[in-house]
């Protein structure tokens, strides 16, 4: 068995979970071969060729390879948000939409913006306990009312539900200058009613994030491009976002048509808008949330996804999740593809929100779902079993992470009707790149990485002698369970030492 991976796993209300920042640190070291995360030195098709480097300076570069196979870890889809006092009538709950940011920013705001996932798989509009400080979700703008959220883990948490409010939001790649948002390029939602995590919570060491959910969704289409990530100062150093912008019509003429259309479907049915849930007094106690017939709706494939592992085969209707860097399927769709839990490909820590859980992974011969303009495929697929509570009771079939479409552009229209999430072919060349190169011993070192977007296997090869004509590169570090960022070790290094590293086709 491989060494177990670190995830964290957040979860959302209403019976639904998120997995917006799947956070993998992994470090696999075995057998005297390094397995986890690399950077690499220079590609041998670029004409630039790393320096020549003693045993004692050892030397990075980029490397430029491609894979059709997914990664275990796709992209963070970050996005600015934006809060103010927009609302309507006492007892009007339905959510309304607005190009542009209408309203006041709330007393006691310090800052104009905070910056939080788009996430697909949440029931609704969730603060941390810091940004809502920062945005002045607090005092008078909290209803007094709290609503429970529960996690991977079984753990639950209650958090406080605001008044209703208005938040708008863009793609940071419209962040002026300075890192400000663009009010005029924003938009959003009126009169919503959001969750905010509470000082209590943080106590207990239960921190969620700052998020936009499927309501806004629910509003605006978003061309997500993951072949134009963007760097921001806003963002830790060794992470980028695809560009994400919204837009207000979901039959706007601008809107990209993409090669693939797979349809989705609202569940639990029976949507009737955006709203919250009040009584007698007109403040909310539940937040805004798609209105299905049962409990808050999230979107789910229209067609069922099929997956294949050797002569077994299992198929259902999956969880579209933004915010889920990763791809789960339950326990019943593992029996029926025939997997031992107890003897997984790798493992998974999976962070609840009181306890973390320890999840078996395995790598699926292939899985495809129907589209319009040809079913999308993938082979060596990454998933994680593990079961999580459906929004209409039970267990969930699985969840589509965007690790599955991190090589591709994408649309999520989920205002057309029906809605859908149409996708490129994998269009995105990674670049991947060596970060650091640190001596561990006379004869060792660990070398970081980090690849846009992870791709399935990475080499780490060495050569001694790199002005020869024909250099003799050598594989010396493999890593099978890739993410964006990472290590690998070496050892039995000679001097002097040349790296490179490869994403083999």
């Amino acid at each position: 068995m491989n060494s177990i991976i670190p995830v964290s796993i957040r979860s959302c209300l209403l019976a639904s979970i998120v997995l917006p920042n799947i956070s993998f640190g992994a470090h696999l070291i075995g057998g005297g071969r390094a397995f986890a995360q690399v950077e690499s030195l220079r590609s041998e098709t670029n004409s630039a060729i790393a320096r020549p480097a003693a045993a004692d300076s050892l030397q990075g570069a980029v490397v430029i390879g491609a894979s059709e196979r997914p990664a275990l870890e796709g992209p963070v889809m970050t996005i600015a948000i934006a809060v103010t006092d927009q609302r309507d009538g006492e007892f009007e709950f339905f959510a309304t939409p607005h190009t542009g940011v209408t309203g006041s920013a709330l007393p006691g705001a310090t800052t104009n913006v905070v910056f939080g996932l788009l996430d697909s798989g949440s029931s609704t509009h969730l603060f941390s306990y810091p940004d809502a400080l920062g945005v002045g979700l607090g005092g008078s703008f909290l209803s007094g009312n709290t609503f429970q959220v529960s996690g991977a883990d079984g753990g639950v948490a209650d958090l406080d539900l605001s008044v209703p409010v208005g938040c708008f939001a863009h793609g940071i790649q419209d962040l002026d200058s300075g890192g400000h948002p663009q009010p005029s390029l924003m938009l959003g939602q009126g009169n919503f009613a959001c969750g905010v995590n509470t000082l209590a919570n943080v106590g207990l060491g239960i921190g969620l994030p700052t998020l936009v959910g499927a309501p806004f969704l629910y509003f605006y289409p978003a061309y997500i491009r993951n072949s134009a990530l963007v760097k921001s100062g806003v963002l830790d150093t060794d992470v980028s976002s695809p560009s994400i912008t919204f837009y207000d019509d979901p039959l706007d003429p601008q809107l990209p048509v993409l090669a693939h259309k797979i349809f989705m479907e609202v569940r639990p049915i029976g949507a009737s808008g955006v709203a919250y849930v009040f009584l007698f007094d007109g403040l909310p106690i539940a937040p805004s949330t798609i209105l299905g017939a049962s409990a808050g709706s999230l979107f789910f494939t229209a067609s069922a996804m099929s997956f294949h592992e050797g002569a077994n085969g299992s198929s259902g209707k999956m969880v579209v999740d933004t915010g889920a860097q990763a791809t789960l399927l339950s326990e019943i769709a593992a029996a029926e593809l025939g997997l031992d839990l107890p003897n997984p490909d790798f493992e998974v820590e999976v962070q609840g929100i009181v306890n973390t859980v320890t999840a078996p992974g395995f790598y699926i011969d292939s899985a495809s779902i129907p589209a319009g303009g040809g079913a999308v495929s993938w082979t060596n697929v990454p998933v994680i079993i593990l079961n999580v509570a459906s929004p209409e009771g039970g267990t969930l079939y699985g969840i589509f992470g965007n690790n599955l479409t991190a090589s591709r552009d994408l649309v999520f229209n989920g205002a057309a009707e029906p809605p859908y999430l149409s996708v490129t072919d994998p269009i995105v060349s990674p670049t991947i790149k060596i970060t650091g190169i640190r001596r561990t011993g006379p004869d060792s070192a660990e070398v970081d990485w980090h690849a846009e977007p992870a791709q399935p296997v990475l080499h780490l090869e060495r050569c001694t002698a790199l002005g020869s004509a024909t250099p003799n590169w050598t594989v010396v570090a493999t890593n099978p369970l890739p993410t964006i960022n990472g290590t690998m070790s070496v050892t039995g290094l000679t001097s002097p030492n040349f790296f490179r590293l490869k994403a083999p086709q």
